[in-house]
């Protein structure tokens, strides 16, 4: 099975010779490494270079700097593998990442194979949850239950492309590409995937060291989360009509979505404000005004089988969800809060 990995590169002159070497030593040989330079400006093209005229699995492309999304649709088109794998030019593989993924790939049939991965912070590292299940498709992927734990108890199991196997054929047949007017283009880029009922399979492994760097852009999405999460749910909204996938499926993925984001948008502005209850109720007012938003919190309220949901991580974002659904309950808690901080400031 030939793999291809994409690596884009944009001024990660101080990890890149960590992330090919990850890739060259692999237990599995069977693969090509396309890196594509994104008009980077600082000895990223000398490192390359170097790795060129040592390994001749590398195929190397460059361009005037274009964004993260535009170099992997381009990588997409002149990948020749099976299988394709993004790595991150900061990041690195576990030395048996390929092998694992490999073999899942092949015993499974899969469109997709999710490896698990470390977080890697400057002082130590921390190893992200196990998912529970390791095979979803078919009418599993239908289920409520199966939709929670990949989005929301584990979600960025599905929120990163970058530790994942996904079949290139199964892209290109559903013209899924990265979006170039979001940030956060893997969340996008793997909604679009579950939207055609692939072959997902998880395994037990780590494969991929994710580095938590200072000036990584992934870092800065707190600041713009609000504009971010509402924007992506908005241009998947208008995917699905434009793609007449407006389905029972994928209704119920856009309406998790929505829970999802509400919560973390609400929880990152409490946490992040020196004034917790002025921010909420300015941020609540904000999010209420999004039609596409609200139109998908009515059908959570009035549906039924959410009710039922036996996962203490969904029912808190769904619980917080109603504090924004019910907008008087909000205004009534925030000037609760503000005369009692009154009273004690007198």
């Amino acid at each position: 099975m030939f793999i291809s990995i994409l690596i884009p590169v944009y001024n990660k002159e101080n990890y890149l010779n960590e992330c090919i070497k990850s890739v060259i030593s692999q237990t599995y040989d069977n693969f090509e490494i396309i890196i594509i330079n994104d008009g980077s400006n600082d000895n990223s093209e000398k490192i390359i270079l170097e790795w060129l005229d040592r390994d001749d699995r590398i195929r190397y492309y460059k361009h005037t700097n274009a964004g993260v999304s535009q170099t992997r649709n381009r990588g997409i088109d002149l990948a020749k593998g099976e299988y394709i794998f993004f790595l991150d030019a900061d990041d690195e593989l576990t030395p048996n990442a390929l092998q694992s993924l490999v073999n899942n790939a092949k015993e499974y049939q899969s469109d997709i194979v999710m490896g698990n991965y470390i977080h890697v912070y400057s002082q130590d590292s921390k190893k992200r949850p196990q998912p529970t299940k390791y095979k979803y498709s078919g009418n599993d992927l239908y289920s409520t239950n199966t939709k929670i734990e990949l989005f929301i108890t584990s979600s960025r199991l599905l929120s990163m492309v970058t530790n994942k196997l996904y079949r290139l054929d199964f892209i290109k047949k559903h013209n899924i590409r990265f979006d170039t007017d979001v940030l956060a283009e893997d969340r996008l880029f793997n909604l679009k995937s579950y939207v055609y009922r692939p072959i997902i399979t998880a395994i037990k492994d780590y494969t991929y060291l994710y580095n938590h760097l200072e000036e990584s852009r992934s870092q800065s999405l707190k600041s713009t989360f609000y504009e971010e999460s509402i924007g992506l749910l908005c241009i998947f909204n208008d995917y699905l009509k434009d793609t007449n996938q407006c389905n029972a499926n994928n209704i119920e993925l856009m309406e998790l979505s929505v829970i999802y984001d509400v919560f973390k948008i609400i929880n990152m502005t409490f946490e992040k404000s020196e004034h917790r209850y002025r921010s909420l109720y300015k941020i609540t007012k904000k999010l209420r005004s999004n039609k596409v938003l609200m139109d998908n919190l009515d059908n959570i309220f009035q549906n039924k089988k959410y009710k039922g949901i036996n996962n203490r991580a969904f029912n808190r974002m769904r619980l917080l969800s109603y504090l924004l659904y019910k907008w008087p309950l909000i205004i009534m808690i925030y000037k609760y809060l503000g005369a009692i901080k009154k009273k004690i400031e007198s």
